[in-house]
């Protein structure tokens, strides 16, 4: 996006959001162009202000908070925002993409994992390659089919009894559960990661299924959606007809904010501008200047080639008669 569009946007919205200061998309818009525009002491006065008076708990502002505080070098309250943000949505890929651009191993995995396809699409072209997937996630994405012969479910029990603190395991119970037609089972594992994360918006999405395809609760299945449409108006939860209902009255400023976010996404914008790849050349130049270790030398053991010397080689080397013969010319010096 040129820069000159960016300005006109930020001006624009700084407007807007004076007359309607709890709009939530209104809001959402301005921090993605003041991040777009790269006006971070803004963009987090702004944050702030935003967080403090709104009436909607926002991961999407939150993301943006931790985008600024980064820029700005503020590591100390982007770890502080990080875990906040965690304890809302474990699944968050925007706060890893970002921490990954510091802590390369620690979050660019996970970042590409929850990351919607089109977002790993990118990721994958500013790598040149996709992440590696750790057997730890691999029940992360359920496939749409899974027959009861592949006992997932069982799997994914498994997997939990390793790491079972992990809140993401259990929501793919829960989606394996639910694939398999156990709803019952599903709707129980979900109540459970509820009552911890409440706002965990793949746990949200399912729980809304069960209750408009299963229950027949179709106003319940609603509040559940709006819920992840304030959590993040851009949810990758939040797709096709079955959200059309959620906003009617700014389908427009919805429209534009996904547009954005498609074609100039603020998160991986700044991933691709702050992400340092030490190119494979560096590597080998750097172990090369390793300081080698020098190990003890030692002391030189000058061979004299005695009777005694040469009986042992020969030893060594199963001549037994040769053996005698310089042992016993041993004997004879002494």
């Amino acid at each position: 996006m040129k820069e000159h569009i960016i300005f006109d946007k930020i001006e624009m919205y700084k407007s807007e959001v004076e007359k309607k200061p709890l709009s939530l998309l209104t809001n959402i818009l301005f921090l993605t162009y003041l991040s777009l525009g790269k006006q971070y002491e803004e963009l987090l006065t702004h944050t702030e202000q935003f967080l403090m008076s709104s009436m909607y708990t926002s991961t999407l502002a939150e993301d943006f908070n931790l985008l600024g505080n980064l820029a700005l070098r503020k590591t100390d309250t982007a770890k502080t925002i990080l875990i906040n943000i965690k304890s809302l949505d474990p699944e968050d890929s925007h706060i890893r993409l970002l921490m990954s651009t510091i802590k390369q191993e620690e979050y660019l995995e996970l970042a590409y994992i929850f990351s919607p396809q089109t977002e790993r699409k990118k990721i994958s072209e500013i790598l040149k390659k996709a992440p590696k997937i750790s057997q730890s996630y691999e029940f992360y994405r359920i496939p749409d089919v899974i027959g009861i012969k592949d006992h997932l479910s069982d799997k994914i029990k498994i997997a939990i009894e390793k790491d079972p603190t992990n809140p993401t395991l259990k929501v793919s119970l829960a989606e394996a559960l639910l694939k398999l037609g156990q709803i019952d089972e599903a709707e129980k594992e979900l109540n459970n990661i509820l009552l911890i994360y409440p706002n965990y918006p793949r746990a949200l999405y399912l729980y809304a299924k069960i209750k408009s395809d299963y229950r027949g609760e179709e106003r319940e299945s609603i509040s559940y959606l709006k819920k992840i449409f304030n959590l993040n108006p851009i949810s990758q939860y939040l797709r096709g007809a079955e959200v059309m209902f959620l906003n009617e009255k700014e389908d427009i400023l919805e429209n534009e904010l996904r547009e954005v976010f498609q074609t100039n996404n603020p998160f991986i914008g700044f991933f691709k501008e702050n992400f340092k790849q030490t190119p494979k050349k560096d590597i080998e130049k750097k172990e090369k200047e390793l300081p080698i270790k020098k190990t003890e030398e030692l002391p030189k053991i000058e061979r004299t080639d005695s009777p005694l010397e040469k009986g042992f080689d020969s030893l060594d080397k199963k001549k037994y008669t040769d053996a005698i013969e310089q042992f016993l010319k041993e004997l004879e010096k002494k």
